[in-house]
């Protein structure tokens, strides 16, 4: 399944930067699989952080977040737009430190 794939990539010792997009139309239970990868990882003492495009979004995950606010990103945002996220920040060191970010 997606969960034990991405559960077991996280975990594993292999250092590999990965790039997952789960799609499907409302009432799918992409949310049930997003809850169900973080419960695992937090289980297991790792780092992960939630965040989606919209506050109604975000609001339905534990910890969830705008991504504009994760990365403190401008809105409206544009091709020129940066993250206003400091580099030895403790926001920073979070993500660096983090093990998945969905």
């Amino acid at each position: 399944s997606i969960i034990n794939e991405i559960i077991t990539a996280v975990t594993s010792l292999e250092e590999t930067n990965k790039v997952y997009c789960l799609t499907a139309l409302g009432g799918c239970g992409k949310t049930f699989v997003q809850k169900a990868i973080m419960h695992k990882l937090r289980s297991l003492g790792l780092a992960c952080f939630a965040c989606a495009y919209s506050g109604i979004a975000a609001s339905l995950l534990e910890g969830g977040r705008t991504i504009h606010n994760m990365f403190k990103l401008p809105v409206p945002i544009n091709e020129y737009s940066v993250s206003g996220i400091k580099i030895n920040s403790e926001e920073a060191n979070r993500l660096k430190n983090c093990s998945l970010i969905i």
